[in-house]
């Protein structure tokens, strides 16, 4: 198990997890694009705010009654790593429009640089 701290390096974090769970950041971009499975974790809202679920692009947990009914037999599920992870990247890479990056970090940075 993997747990994130601040300090830490995203990309580091990512790289040593079999699956990243996120909450409305680019965390989630970062694990598809390094082709990671992802949860995304809003049973509070219950919003899919990057349409995870409806893209068939990784798990969505939206209710408390997910986290009891989906989460246990994802966890389980490797085949379905598998197919998030494939598919996640490039979901993650048309999303945010781009192409041949490695990660969120680098994009945002390579954009700044250029101001």
């Amino acid at each position: 198990r993997t747990k994130f701290d601040s300090n830490d390096n995203l990309q580091d974090s990512i790289n040593k997890s079999d699956l990243v769970i996120f909450v409305e950041t680019t965390a989630g971009f970062d694990a598809m694009i390094s082709e990671k499975p992802t949860i995304f974790f809003n049973p509070y809202s219950g919003e899919d705010y990057f349409n995870i679920r409806k893209n068939d692009v990784g798990m969505s947990i939206l209710s408390y009654q997910d986290i009891e009914e989906k989460l246990p037999g994802y966890i389980e599920d490797r085949k379905k790593w598998k197919y998030y992870a494939e598919k996640g990247k490039g979901f993650a890479e048309q999303y945010l429009g781009i192409h041949n990056q490695n990660t969120l970090s680098e994009v945002i940075a390579s954009q700044v640089s250029h101001e």
